[in-house]
């Protein structure tokens, strides 16, 4: 078995499931695409359900066929990334200038060992570069240190001019000692980098804390569920909704108080009605939002549908967002983050 190959089964070794769950799916849309079908009976059984078993195919077929690699590298541009931070840029000329530069993708050429290089596919709604870089983990069952590759992408969303870089999490096998938050700051630190060296325009900052308003509308189908923020006094709260009707403690329960259960009681008081709107103005002004969790989709009656996202604001004291994607057994690739960068660039307009 060659290194490239070896590598590659390595890292598929550590996917977690929903990743896991994709590959195995091409391999088995795709099979008939493989020379060699000897193994087709690997896909036969239409009962496998555990992700062990899907890696052990994956695995299989990666390690038998050489279509089966290039169909890995395919991949790259469509797997279930967990993490975004999103930009506009100063410049959409220079970009797609820039961006003409860039050798188009393809899977008999790409070079996953060099950190340096990018490779862009252009699709109908968006343009997306991959770069790749390589880390080690530890494998304790065989005393072998294992080499991961750990792809991101850059992707220009074509109908809204905006610029988000793609990414996950690492297990801690491989990071140690530390932290993902710290490994997050070096990952978008290090695809500013190759941004600005690569593309003749500058990212500008998106202050995705403007999604609240829109978050917070009447018949929002996108409901908050949970919200972390720190008062004027300096005291945290964090207040959590229930998956069944997205009504925050206290605070929600206080309009309803005011607009429904009150609201002819406070019509005849209108000081005490004043007040008590102050209060709630000021929670939401002069509060700092820490994060939130959004569920989106939220009114879709079937509610395997429904998917949870987590905004970091102000993200360990800079100027992104981070945003994750929480969890959803239903929606695996890349359409789920393909639907929350559709949402941001439809509500926040340069």
């Amino acid at each position: 078995m060659n290194n490239e190959k070896k590598y590659i089964i390595s890292t598929v070794d550590s996917y977690n499931r929903e990743n896991t769950k994709q590959l195995y799916n091409i391999f088995k849309t795709k099979h008939s695409l493989l020379k060699d079908t000897s193994q087709i009976s690997m896909f036969d059984d239409e009962d496998v359900r555990d992700s062990g078993e899907w890696k052990n195919v994956a695995k299989a077929c990666l390690e038998k066929y050489s279509d089966a690699i290039q169909l890995y590298y395919d991949n790259l541009f469509f797997k279930g990334y967990k993490y975004s931070v999103f930009y506009h840029i100063d410049s959409i000329d220079k970009f797609f200038e820039s961006a003409s530069h860039i050798p188009l993708y393809n899977a008999e050429k790409i070079d996953i060992f060099d950190e340096n290089k990018i490779y862009r596919l252009d699709n109908e709604n968006d343009i997306l570069f991959l770069m790749n870089k390589t880390f080690r983990r530890f494998d304790e069952i065989d005393g072998r240190e294992l080499l991961l590759h750990y792809p991101m992408l850059i992707i220009y969303h074509k109908n809204s001019s905006i610029v988000e870089f793609r990414f996950d999490a690492l297990k801690n096998d491989v990071l140690g000692e530390k932290r993902n938050a710290d490994f997050f700051i070096n990952i978008i630190d290090f695809l500013k980098s190759l941004f600005h060296s690569s593309f003749d325009c500058h990212l500008e900052y998106m202050d995705l804390r403007k999604l609240i308003i829109f978050f917070k509308e009447d018949g929002s189908q996108n409901k908050i569920n949970s919200q972390k923020t720190v008062d004027r006094h300096g005291g945290k709260t964090t207040l959590q909704a229930s998956d069944s009707n997205f009504i925050l403690p206290i605070i929600d329960d206080l309009k309803e108080l005011i607009y429904i259960k009150l609201q002819k009681e406070l019509a005849k008081n209108a000081i005490i009605k004043e007040e008590l709107e102050n209060f709630l103005k000021q929670y939401d002004s002069k509060s700092e939002w820490e994060n939130i969790e959004v569920t989106f989709d939220a009114d879709n009656p079937i509610a395997a549908k429904r998917y949870k996202v987590q905004f970091k604001f102000n993200y360990f004291g800079r100027r992104e967002t981070l945003v994750c994607f929480m969890y959803n057994n239903s929606i695996i690739g890349n359409e789920r983050m393909n639907n929350v960068a559709r949402y941001i660039g439809e509500k926040i307009k340069k």
